[in-house]
């Protein structure tokens, strides 16, 4: 875009989240749609395909929720959940790999 940027080590920030966020039912969102965005994302940089669920996922997920405990699985499945979405939303709109993915790779 032409536009500059500058690092300043005297800038911080400080972010501040609400106490009605801080709760399983958010983080669990939370992973879904960071897995959501990401799976896009990299394919869109790097032609990278998000992984969809299929029986061999779903008999990971069930041994790791057993292996370490239902909220471990309720937070495995909604990051397969975003990929599997994300690899629907790509190709329900037919997206490709961006141009500037692949000069960036080259």
């Amino acid at each position: 875009l032409g536009q500059g940027f500058g690092i300043f080590p005297q800038l911080y920030v400080t972010h501040l989240i609400g106490a009605d966020r801080l709760n399983r039912r958010y983080f669990v969102r939370l992973i879904h749609d960071h897995a959501f965005s990401q799976g896009i994302l990299q394919f869109v940089m790097a032609g990278t395909r998000p992984r969809r669920i299929n029986a061999f996922r779903c008999a990971h997920l069930a041994l790791h929720g057993l292996r370490n405990g239902w909220f471990a699985l309720r937070c495995q499945w909604a990051e397969s959940l975003g990929e599997h979405r994300a690899a629907r939303f790509i190709a329900e709109r037919r997206i490709v790999p961006s141009e500037l993915g692949e000069r960036i790779r080259s």
